[in-house]
């Protein structure tokens, strides 16, 4: 095997949002747009076209605790919607789908590696890490 260069991260989430009222369906578009809106370039023109990065998210999952994921800066690589994910169905009044399926794919921008594996959000080492007792070489 042969060892080119660290790879970036990838993370994959998938909700399945059911409101119950408009309001309810209102705000589920609302995270609809944010996350595409933030997955998207910004456009600025001078003596060209450039387009400059998408935002960089910092996530967090709560509750916070050893077991969930820990992440590094990232950028939205995909965001995907399905408004039939248990066929078409809407609500009368409002047309809103009954349900949604909202699945988004996040990449980091940063590699990790050995040193930053037991550090806890803030960059200091977490004590309350269960580190392997690994022996080098062995």
């Amino acid at each position: 095997m042969l060892f080119k260069s660290p790879s970036f991260k990838s993370h994959s989430f998938t909700w399945k949002l059911v409101p119950s009222n408009e309001d309810e369906s209102n705000r589920i578009e609302s995270i609809i747009r944010l996350f595409k809106y933030h997955s998207l370039p910004a456009v600025s023109y001078g003596s060209g076209v450039l387009f400059a990065f998408p935002d960089i998210l910092e996530i967090q999952l709560f509750p916070k605790d050893t077991y969930m994921y820990k992440f590094k800066p990232c950028v939205v690589d995909n965001v995907s919607v399905n408004y039939a994910p248990n066929g078409p169905s809407f609500y009368r009044g409002t047309r809103a789908p009954t349900a949604v399926e909202l699945s988004v794919s996040l990449k980091e921008i940063e590699i990790w590696t050995k040193a930053d594996y037991f550090r806890d959000g803030e960059g200091r080492i977490d004590t309350n890490a269960r580190q392997p007792n690994i022996t080098p070489g062995a």
